[in-house]
């Protein structure tokens, strides 16, 4: 099964394709399905998508001043979850990954977030300082602070240090199974 998603304006659909083997456009079936924004939310973004179908990402809450970004995901219905714990509704936040075990990396303000089987985690109150950007499906995180990539695997930071020499904006944005980070 091979699996697109699009967002069109201020509503995001996701399309799966049906069809085994190469796509091609004659005879293949694609589902649409709308995914709900948060009550009053301007706008909504799918970030990552797992292989259920189950989708995250950032959904708006409308505030006096400004709309709040909050770290979502939406089941395989399209049916939208707030990940963000009591109390923090005024910090923004995006869902950056879903790994093949359901576990989804989220930051909310300067901190980052692990939701795996129904438990949350604070991964910066375990010692993870950064931007997490990357999980695998075994749970190792890959992310950035002070121009150097790192991986973080049950509470221990590998500094990668590859970053280092460059200029300009740097970071990572993904790892694989093999733990290769991009």
């Amino acid at each position: 099964m091979k699996t697109h998603h699009y967002a069109l304006g201020v509503v995001t659909l996701v399309a799966v394709l049906m069809a085994g083997g190469a796509p091609t456009l004659a005879g293949t079936t694609y589902k649409a399905t709308f995914l709900e924004g948060l009550p009053g939310g301007l706008y909504n973004s799918a970030v990552d998508i797992g292989p259920s179908g189950v989708v995250v990402g950032q959904a708006t809450t409308p505030d006096v001043d400004f709309d709040i970004d909050h770290a979502v995901l939406w089941d395989e219905a399209g049916k939208i979850m707030d990940l963000a714990p009591a109390g923090t509704n005024f910090l923004s936040g995006v869902a950056r990954r879903i790994n093949n075990s359901g576990q989804v990396l989220f930051s909310l303000g300067s901190s980052s977030y692990l939701q795996s089987n129904g438990a949350l985690t604070n991964l910066t109150a375990l010692g993870l300082t950064g931007t997490a950007t990357g999980l695998n499906n075994t749970g190792v995180i890959a992310g950035y602070r002070d121009r150097r990539a790192f991986i973080w695997n049950n509470g221990v930071t590998t500094d990668l240090a590859l970053l280092q020499n460059f200029a300009g904006a740097v970071g990572t944005s993904d790892i694989n199974n093999a733990n290769q980070v991009v």
